[in-house]
């Protein structure tokens, strides 16, 4: 972090990219307000949702505009937000619909849902990508209904057109026969002054057959148990059966590739612990 902010100043950047995981890590570095960063125009997130209270704190930290753009490298680039949209809009959403591009949200049966509904994101366009180099199956799977791509994501449109990201199709926890999203969770917790990272997986339970488990990276010198974080989520008026019921604290949380939180990994790591504890 501290190295990718002396290159924001000793660059004179006025256009900075990365992904969430980087942002939040350059916000709390401890030299973050030692410097000059009056040449910053843009700061763009990319690879995942940036955490509504993260995007604000770009644009009073580093003096700039925060931009989210949000896509795929298969699927293309359908929607993006403007440096001249509202801060509301900019915070909580990625944006509205690219010229010559199509985007809607739909069902398992890839019907579309009613307006205001959340839907998985299907899109197309003129960035998209033909299909996977001599893989026809998945290309098939993945391109639907003459070119449509399936992001795989979750959807919701607002009144005004702009998309708003609300989890996974497959990330879901079924606790007792009831659906929570890990996200809206995570959105919550990444808000609490102790958290650096957080990622909500499903763990196996007998009776629940599911429970939540929530995974954190602390902010040096920080920490939390888990009846302070539920009280924290139940002052924010979280129905009480999407509360985390165990707490996995890390040194930083397993990434993909692409830099985003692997929930496989990250559920493999907490049912070894919990395998582990009972041994």
């Amino acid at each position: 972090p501290e190295s990718a902010l002396d290159l924001l100043v000793s660059e004179r950047a006025d256009l900075a990219t990365a992904v969430p995981t980087q942002v939040i890590k350059m916000l709390q570095d401890k030299t973050v307000a030692n410097r000059d960063y009056s040449s910053l125009r843009v700061f763009t997130n990319a690879g995942a949702a940036l955490p509504p209270d993260v995007a604000a704190d770009v644009e009073t930290t580093f003096g700039c505009t925060i931009q989210a753009v949000y896509g795929s490298t298969d699927g293309g680039v359908p929607v993006m937000t403007r440096i001249t949209d509202p801060p509301i809009k900019r915070f909580t959403t990625v944006g509205r619909l690219l010229p010559e591009t199509d985007l809607r949200l739909v069902d398992a049966d890839l019907r579309e849902v009613s307006a205001g509904e959340p839907g998985e994101i299907v899109f197309r366009g003129p960035t998209k990508t033909q299909g996977y180099l001599n893989e026809p199956e998945r290309t098939a799977e993945a391109f639907v209904d003459d070119g449509w791509y399936r992001s795989g994501d979750l959807g919701r449109m607002d009144d005004d057109g702009y998309l708003s990201i609300v989890g996974r199709v497959k990330d879901v926890i079924i606790r007792g026969g009831q659906n929570l999203s890990p996200r809206e969770v995570e959105d919550l917790i990444a808000t609490h002054p102790s958290v650096s990272e957080v990622g909500v997986v499903g763990i196996p339970d007998a009776v629940y057959g599911e429970r939540a488990c929530a995974c954190i990276a602390l902010r040096p010198g920080h920490g939390v148990e888990l009846g302070e974080l539920n009280s924290f989520l139940e002052s924010r008026d979280i129905a009480k059966y999407k509360l985390p019921e165990r707490l996995e604290l890390f040194d930083e949380l397993p990434k993909s590739a692409g830099g985003k939180v692997s929930k496989v990994e990250l559920r493999q790591q907490v049912v070894r612990r919990m395998t582990d504890a009972t041994a």
